[in-house]
């Protein structure tokens, strides 16, 4: 349980002088409890739902719109035969 800072790796690997001060550790009991962050997270979840539903829609009148052409060529062959 602790932190890997590449960057300050990398740093070192090419002697870049760098200050360096640690992570601050914050204990778990506190995650998700600032209202800004919690706020933040819900709106990020729901653009993601209303986008996934965006798509699901366009797909679904793709679809729609498919059947309904399959319908029409299927109706156009039918009075064909029967001529």
């Amino acid at each position: 349980n602790h932190y890997i800072d590449l960057t300050s790796d990398q740093f070192e690997l090419y002697n870049i002088p760098l200050k360096y001060e640690p992570n601050e550790e914050v204990p778990r009991e506190y995650c998700g409890k600032n209202a800004d962050t919690l706020k933040n997270q819900v709106q990020e979840k729901i653009d993601g739902l209303k986008k996934e539903l965006e798509d699901l829609t366009n797909n679904l009148k793709k679809v729609e719109q498919k059947i309904k052409e399959e319908k029409e060529q299927a109706s156009q062959e039918t009075s064909e035969n029967k001529e």
